[in-house]
Parts: structure tokens; sequence; C-alpha cells
């Protein structure tokens, strides 16, 4: 794709059920890549996230959240700070680069 390291990129195996509660699409976590610039963005979003009520469960803001759905509080900061949303893996022809289970 030519991407460079230095553009934001968040790919992997898109899943789109929580746009409609949290306004994010989210890539599954077994195989969630990130460019540089995203990596950045991401650390600096985690680093202004507020860390109150870390003992709450996850609801749709960039805060620190007890929770399995880390999927979810990352998308949403990486959408909140830096404008970065979930890109499927997908090849030239359209077919996922990234499969979860065996084919």
């Amino acid at each position: 794709k030519k991407w460079s390291h230095d553009e934001h990129h968040y790919f992997g195996h898109v899943l789109n059920h929580r746009v409609s509660d949290r306004g994010v699409s989210i890539v599954a976590g077994a195989a969630a890549f990130f460019s540089r610039a995203t990596l950045l963005a991401a650390a600096d979003a985690f680093r202004r996230m507020p860390m109150e009520n870390g003992n709450l469960e996850e609801d749709g803001i960039c805060r620190d959240a007890y929770t399995g759905t880390d999927e979810v509080v990352t998308a949403v900061c990486l959408k909140q700070y830096a404008n970065v949303t979930a890109e499927p893996a997908i090849d030239s022809q359209g077919r996922e680069e990234v499969a979860l289970f065996d084919i």
C-alpha cells in the first residue's frame, strides 16, 4: 500500500458492532496494527486520559476503565485525540489480509 510509518494507520480485522453505541469501529485484539505515528498518538491519548473512576466499566469516553473491552477504549481515544479510525487490512482485490481463524 506504500504507507508511511509517519502517517496514521490503525488497521486489522475491523468490527463494526460498537458504531451504534460508541461511535467507533474497532480492530479485533488478536491482530491490531498501528503505524509509528498512531502508536505515538495512542501513547499521548493514554497519558492524557482521566485516570479516576478506573474501577468503572468502559462507557465510550476516553478514560481509564475496568474492562475487557480495551479495543473500544483504544478506538475511542484514537478518534478523540488524533482523529484516527480503524481501517480494514484488505488487499487490492478486497480480500481480508488478516484472518483470526484458519480458512
